[in-house]
């Protein structure tokens, strides 16, 4: 569920500062990660007070978790770099009182406050939508943000948020899909996965009784298979997809830690 991805974030946002500092140089976002999130913190309180001028776009308290949170799902340090370059930016919009965004936050700015690329948003909501039926009361959903408040500062507000799904008309028309049997699938699944989290992968393998479970470990990123460029899970999976044959166990793989 995507509001049990906001703790997933708040580590791996933590990681990230890490390796922006050991980057100032660089970035000047500070030596140390805590100076660095103190830095990612200054520009969320800013934001709560008044938008940020980022090119043509306004950007408010709601929309810098989701800048954050869309480059969190990828450790490969050009990704790392990019997140980087992004607060920057933000942090020279609240300094200056605006800022020019790169060409990739210009990007991901234009597909959150425009309708460009509203195909892909439309069918993942109509995906998380036709899932399960959601609370309609938006103050069940203020209760639940201010509850994790402490535990999920930075991204609570967004993953916790009420989503489409509570202003549907209809709830979804299909029995809930039961997933209790033996079909032999592979899950792969990285450790530090900050969409759909490990332990739901792992749930997913007790549910899937035939099933055995890929694991990347030492690694934040969603996808895996022919991506992230790791060998020991494209092997696998190539295995299994050429003769639909399940490892005899469990299978691990490791990740890559940047210097």
């Amino acid at each position: 569920m995507v509001r049990e991805a906001g703790p997933a974030n708040e580590v791996a946002l933590r990681d990230w500062a890490e390796w922006a500092a050991r980057r100032h140089e660089r970035y000047g976002l500070g030596s140390t990660g805590g100076q660095v999130l103190a830095v990612v913190d200054g520009i969320l309180a800013a934001a709560a007070r008044r938008p940020l001028r980022v090119g043509g776009y306004e950007v408010d308290r709601q929309s810098v978790p989701y800048l954050l949170l869309n480059r969190l799902g990828d450790d490969r340090d050009e990704t790392q770099a990019d997140l980087a370059e992004t607060v920057k930016v933000l942090r020279q919009a609240v300094l200056s009182g605006s800022a020019t965004p790169t060409a990739s936050l210009a990007d991901t700015l234009s597909f959150l406050f425009t309708g460009a690329e509203s195909a892909t948003g439309s069918v993942q909501a109509a995906i998380l939508c036709g899932d399960v039926p959601v609370r309609r009361d938006p103050e069940h959903y203020w209760r639940d943000i201010r509850q994790h408040r402490s535990s999920e500062p930075r991204f609570g507000e967004l993953t916790r948020l009420i989503s489409p799904c509570a202003f549907w008309p209809q709830q979804p028309r299909e029995r809930p899909t039961v997933v209790h049997n033996a079909v032999p699938a592979l899950i792969v699944q990285s450790t530090g996965d900050t969409r759909t989290i490990y332990r739901h992968g792992q749930a997913m393998h007790r549910a899937l009784t035939g099933s055995r479970l890929l694991t990347l470990r030492d690694a934040r990123i969603h996808g895996v298979f022919g991506n992230y460029g790791n060998v020991c899970v494209d092997d696998a999976v190539v295995t299994y997809l050429a003769d639909g044959k399940l490892p005899a166990r469990d299978l691990d793989c490791v990740g890559h830690t940047s210097p």
